[in-house]
């Protein structure tokens, strides 16, 4: 399923209103041309992620769904 928009994420993605800020922010550094390393330690020092093993799972989630996102 591809989300055409936010809120087709936000119905139908588990958790989906709190993962779209995460989704789109890590999306934006991507755009900037930032190497998943990258992507990761600004994930940390901005405290976008908490932890470590937060922030494995949170990079997980963006690149599950990183293809079936349209509207971004």
């Amino acid at each position: 399923m591809t989300y055409k928009n936010r809120l087709d994420f936000i119905r139908n993605e588990k958790n989906g209103i709190r993962k779209i800020g995460k989704v789109e922010y890590i999306h934006q550094l991507t755009k900037e041309g930032k190497s998943k390393r990258q992507i990761q330690s600004s994930m940390l020092l901005d405290k976008v992620s908490k932890s470590a093993h937060m922030l494995r799972h949170d990079f997980k989630e963006y690149e599950r769904v990183a293809d079936k996102v349209e509207w971004l």
